[in-house]
């Protein structure tokens, strides 16, 4: 990737050159870092990697903040944000139950700061209150709550924008089957699991509301109980018919029986970053959704991509990927 540098006011001052290694990790829901080492036998390195100085990717648009600048023998060691949140806190009491929120937290607390919104996502969060925390702070607690990304970007030839995104589900496979999944293990712990769940609402006439959920598929029967008696049906404020409130049921059991599988299920893999077929930047990138089956463990996970790492060293790149299984499905029963 390229990487120019650039000053407080936005200026080009030089290309990055002689870079000995370049680690860049952006990530969906909080701040990204980045690290360079470069020869400092160039001028324009010696003069221009500076604190209060950025460093633009110029491939992902991308805009380290340099805060730490080390001199060691021949090399400069440059450090820093993606992004310039933690300059700002937040000096007012501020209830923030939407992620269009942050846009006015921002706004708020600028006081000479270099940062534009250029748009925002509404969402709603469960309400919560920030005072004197860094507007990095808040990000990263809502948008890690909402599941919604934010960076700052070039765009449109202006510095310092930020934006915020969804991540959506790509139509991309990985699978051993494709050979585009790897190192694949797997861990078992039934102590706690349940496949056949009994949820239990709100009493109404005596009785309390429930439903059964069968995720057994061809395992044996394992049962658990739920209490969601904090779902109500009927107040002064709600009125839900019984298939409305079934619906809610199902829901949260949907959600606890997701919760009891990733706690019995310990899977880990790494992608294929080089497959042609699902290329990064091409086909699927930070915040998206894949698909991922192990057809060896009989598995198939919606995994999110929550971090990359770009790691240059000697004209060379390795790209990683931090993942989350967001949902797991058996597909067929556990094999010893």
């Amino acid at each position: 990737m390229e990487y120019y540098i650039v000053d407080k006011e936005g200026k080009t001052q030089a290309i990055l050159q002689n870079a000995i290694s370049i680690s860049w990790k952006p990530r969906y829901t909080e701040s990204g870092k980045a690290e360079i080492h470069v020869n400092n036998s160039t001028q324009e390195n010696i003069e221009n990697l500076k604190i209060g100085n950025r460093v633009v990717c110029k491939t992902r648009a991308e805009i380290m903040y340099i805060d730490y600048v080390h001199y060691e023998g021949s090399e400069i060691i440059v450090r820093g944000y993606l992004d310039n949140l933690g300059d700002r806190i937040n000096t007012n009491t501020m209830t923030i139950n939407n992620v269009s929120s942050l846009v006015d937290l921002v706004n708020n607390n600028k006081r000479g700061l270099d940062i534009s919104c250029v748009n925002s996502v509404s969402k709603s969060v469960q309400s919560l209150e920030t005072t004197y925390q860094t507007l990095r702070e808040t990000f990263k607690k809502v948008c890690g709550i909402a599941n919604v990304g934010y960076r700052e970007v070039v765009k449109s030839g202006k510095l310092n924008q930020l934006e915020f995104y969804e991540g959506g589900r790509k139509n991309v496979r990985f699978s051993d089957s494709l050979g585009n999944i790897l190192d694949q293990e797997m861990t078992k712990d039934l102590g706690e699991y349940g496949n056949y769940l009994y949820v239990y609402g709100c009493e109404q006439d005596g009785i309390r509301k429930h439903i059964e959920l069968n995720h057994t598929n061809g395992e044996p029967r394992k049962e658990v109980y739920i209490d969601a008696r904090d779902l109500q049906q009927k107040t002064d404020k709600i009125n839900l018919t019984d298939s409305e409130y079934e619906t809610q049921l199902r829901a949260r059991g949907e959600q606890k029986y997701q919760e009891l599988l990733s706690k019995a299920i310990g899977y880990k893999f790494t992608i294929a970053i080089d497959d042609q077929r699902s290329l990064l930047g091409r086909d699927f990138d930070l915040g998206d959704v894949v698909p991922v089956i192990s057809t060896h463990f009989g598995l198939r996970n919606m995994v999110r991509i929550n971090g990359i790492n770009f790691m240059e060293e000697l004209g060379k790149t390795k790209t990683t990927l931090e993942l989350t299984i967001e949902e797991m499905e058996i597909l067929h029963t556990w094999k010893n």
